[in-house]
């Protein structure tokens, strides 16, 4: 049997007495400016490096399909440094935001995770690498409240992951690390934040530039996209907070802007394997819902072999969701 279509604000409704947990994708992005998509990037970095169309045939603008697909590590590595280069060097400056995008977005966001909500308050997980989140994080400080588990110096505690309410799941634009100690060797996780003229792209590009990649998953599989995530402190650990509140029961996990495709399993498995009630994001009408209802049946069949109850699982349109004040075809792109 097919998921229930429901409205975001009957979803609403009738979660107002659980803890919602929201887990963003890059259509969140998206939904604010076109040029987070893929083929901007994939434009961007042919400009760059034209040697790499090649390393793309037959898999369009997606960089994980040609990752996937490259016959090498070393043309592997190639692709992954070129899309980290294009989001660098296309990402805008703080301004592109405006004080209403960040309202608008502030007010999206304590639905699930803001202080109003207690005691039911939740989690915000994303696999976004920009910094359009963050941004609105940092200007709705005082409202949201969602610590991203960095101190006032930038350095991440991991003991500090009870009382962090934001996780990126797959790294971020900002989120670097370093080798410590002689004696006991050790990985140091750390984000860079606003210096006196010298923005976070700014800052991104330096490091670029100077061959210090972010922290990022951007490998081609599910396989090894876990790989990649168990080998960093950091990844690791907000996985593992991802999974705990996806096992809980009086949990609801929402999502927005994910496609949850084959690449993604790392995910897709948590939240089939976990007790959460699941409200699944479809952009209508881009999409018809085609892989959200595929992966209910998927859960479905897996839960029911196990011998366990099946998951509830809801459909949503999220045109329905004013995350932004402006997207780009109502606005022309500032602040480059």
């Amino acid at each position: 049997m097919d998921p229930e279509w429901i409205s975001f604000s009957d979803a609403l409704a009738e979660t107002a007495d659980r803890h919602r947990h929201l887990l963003i994708g890059n259509g969140f992005s998206m939904s604010k400016h076109a040029l987070f998509g893929y083929t901007s990037l994939y434009e961007e970095a042919l400009r760059r490096d034209d040697g790499l169309a090649p390393l793309f045939q037959g898999h369009g603008a997606n960089f994980e399909a040609a990752i996937g697909a490259a016959g090498s590590s070393e043309d592997r590595i190639r692709i992954r440094k070129a899309l980290v280069a294009a989001i660098g060097a296309l990402h805008p400056v703080r301004k592109f935001l405006s004080a209403d995008d960040c309202e608008n977005c502030g007010r999206f966001l304590e639905q699930f995770a803001g202080v109003a909500r207690e005691p039911f308050r939740g989690r915000v997980f994303t696999t976004n690498y920009d910094l359009l989140l963050y941004w609105v994080l940092m200007h709705r400080q005082t409202r949201l409240k969602l610590y991203d588990g960095f101190d006032n110096s930038g350095i991440w505690h991991e003991g500090l992951i009870g009382t962090t309410f934001v996780f990126y799941l797959h790294g971020a634009l900002h989120h670097y690390e370093e080798d410590i100690g002689r004696l006991r060797p050790d990985m140091r996780q750390y984000k860079l934040m606003w210096r006196q003229g010298e923005n976070l792209p700014t800052q991104v590009r330096r490091h670029i530039a100077a061959d210090h990649f972010p922290v990022f998953v951007t490998e081609g599989s599910s396989p090894e996209k876990r790989e990649r995530i168990r080998a960093n402190p950091y990844l690791k650990r907000v996985t593992k907070a991802f999974t705990k509140h996806c096992a809980k029961a009086d949990s609801v996990v929402f999502t927005f802007g994910h496609s949850l495709n084959a690449v993604d399993e790392h995910i897709t498995d948590v939240i089939g394997g976990g007790n959460a009630a699941v409200y699944l994001g479809v952009h209508m009408p881009t999409s018809d819902g085609a892989r959200a209802i595929e992966l209910a049946g998927e859960w479905a069949v897996k839960r029911m072999e196990a011998g366990r109850t099946p998951l509830q699982v809801k459909l949503f349109d999220t045109s329905e969701c004013r995350v932004w004040a402006y997207a780009d075809a109502e606005r022309p792109l500032l602040g480059y």
